[in-house]
Order: C-alpha cells, then sequence, then structure tokens
C-alpha cells in the first residue's frame, strides 16, 4: 500500500464534517431538552411552593430561557447551514462565507446558552438543598 491509497478525498472529509457537525447540534438540543425537561417535570421536587421566592423563581427562570434560546439558536445555526450549503452549491462561495460566519457566532450562542441554562437550574437546586438543609 502506498501514500496514494491512504489519501482521502475531500468529499470523505467533508461527509465526516457535516456528520459531526450534526451529531453536536443534537447533543446540545437533547441536553437542553432533557434539563428543561427534566425541571419542569420534577418542579415540585425543585421548587416546592413553600420555598418560592422571587429570587428563586428569576433563577429557574433564567434556566429556562437560557435552555430555550439555546435550541432556538441550533434551529437558526441549521437553517443558515443549509442556506450556506445552497450558495456553494450554485458557485456562490463568497456569500456562503458570510453565511458560515454568522453560523460559527451562533454555535457559540447556544453553547454558551446551553451552559448558563444548566448552571441557574443547578443553582436553583443548590439553593433549595441549602434552605432545606437549615
Amino acid at each position: 500500500m502506498g501514500i496514494e491509497s491512504e489519501r482521502v478525498s475531500k468529499e470523505d472529509v467533508f461527509k465526516s464534517i457535516v456528520s459531526s457537525a450534526v451529531e453536536f447540534y443534537k447533543l446540545i438540543i437533547t441536553v437542553a431538552s432533557a434539563f428543561l425537561g427534566g425541571s419542569l417535570i420534577f418542579i415540585e421536587k425543585l421548587a416546592p411552593s413553600q420555598m418560592l421566592t422571587k429570587g428563586s423563581v428569576r433563577i429557574l427562570g433564567s434556566g429556562w430561557l437560557f435552555l430555550i434560546l439555546a435550541i432556538i439558536a441550533v434551529g437558526v445555526v441549521q437553517r443558515y447551514n443549509l442556506r450556506s450549503g445552497q450558495l456553494v452549491m450554485d458557485g456562490q462561495v463568497e456569500k456562503s462565507r458570510k453565511i458560515d460566519s454568522w453560523t460559527s457566532r451562533g454555535t457559540t450562542l447556544a453553547i454558551f446558552s446551553l451552559a448558563l441554562g444548566i448552571f441557574f437550574i443547578m443553582m436553583y437546586g443548590y439553593n433549595n438543598l441549602m434552605t432545606t438543609a437549615k
């Protein structure tokens, strides 16, 4: 086997990148949905009515908003990724690059929103644990 047989085609690299991106976006949506759904399903355990304060509701609500933002950001990024791919197929590479710079920012927004959403929900749970432990 020579070096020629070990080369990978551009198509294979592109398919690998697309596949990784799809899995990455699925991961963000899955984790965000799990935390959002879990916190809603177990609201009675997370937020017993005697523990609700304006501050705690703000913390929990912030967590929910950030998780929803992460899901929306992924949806928008995926939509623009499709548009970018269409432009490349039509030979409009420069327009595609402009879109790609925005999708990169959208992906970063999704990652930070997910992290903040999880952080706020965990803070809310920790706050409730500390309140009940007194």
